[in-house]
């Protein structure tokens, strides 16, 4: 039901981007994890060092978008990024940049090139999981009678570099995680191999997933392999018996 409500949002996003609700600005960018001080750094945020390379958002690229709030209101059109360590969804408005916390905050969405891409995101505690409760925001990248998730982290990989080989990076780099999950028969379950897949989506059988595998030159660790597979079945469908 969650999932429903949230593309009917989607389909009349239009509509939504247009309205801007009486007294909107106040008390709507909170903070989460700390406060501003006098030169604006945020108490207790997470910021990399200077001699790290590559950063916590999910894409550094400011993109129009929108937001709800856990109370319901609905933001106007702000450019909008994401920062994943923190779970802070960063707004630019009058000048200034602003951040909504994730206890604040249960959805955002923005577009992206080519042909306006709509990225969707919801909070993990929309869904009820099949061990531990979901932190932070989990990207809707197929929606369907099953649906696919993917919730975005990061790692700091520490410097390798080998001075008698001349070989690897001399700087410690923050590298994007991935985790990805099914939703199937109302229950968010993480899909680590084929296996996992396999017993959690029960409209599937094994010989099958090879053979579509193979047929469309899939790779199943690669999330957008995994739309297309998704894709395939809900078109053709093959129950297990």
């Amino acid at each position: 039901m969650r999932i429903s409500l949230f593309l009917s949002f989607c389909c009349f996003s239009q509509l939504l981007f247009a309205q801007v609700e009486p007294g909107m600005e106040s008390n709507v960018f909170r903070l989460e994890k700390g406060y501003f001080d006098s030169h604006r750094v945020m108490i207790g945020r997470k910021i990399p060092p200077e001699e790290v390379k590559g950063d916590f958002y999910l894409d550094s690229a400011w993109h129009e978008g929108t937001f709800e709030m856990k109370d319901g209101r609905t933001s106007a059109t702000y450019p909008i990024r994401y920062d994943v360590e923190n779970a802070l969804l960063e707004v630019k408005s009058q000048g200034q940049v602003k951040v909504v916390g994730e206890e604040y905050l249960d959805s955002f969405q923005w577009y992206e090139e080519p042909k306006m891409h709509l990225r969707s995101f919801l909070h993990g505690r929309a869904f009820t999981p099949e061990l531990s409760a979901v932190a932070g925001f989990l990207e809707l990248v197929y929606a369907g009678s099953d649906s696919l998730l993917v919730r975005h982290g990061t790692t700091l990989k520490q410097p390798d570099y080998v001075a008698g080989l001349d070989m690897g990076s001399r700087h410690a780099e923050i590298l994007k995680t991935r985790q990805v999950f099914l939703l199937s028969q109302g229950v968010l379950r993480e899909i680590k191999t084929r296996k996992d897949f396999l017993s959690y989506a029960h409209w599937l059988s094994k010989k099958e997933l090879r053979r579509t595998l193979r047929k469309e030159n899939l790779k199943f660790g690669e999330v957008g392999d995994l739309v297309v597979l998704m894709k395939y079945y809900e078109a053709y469908p093959v129950r297990v018996k």
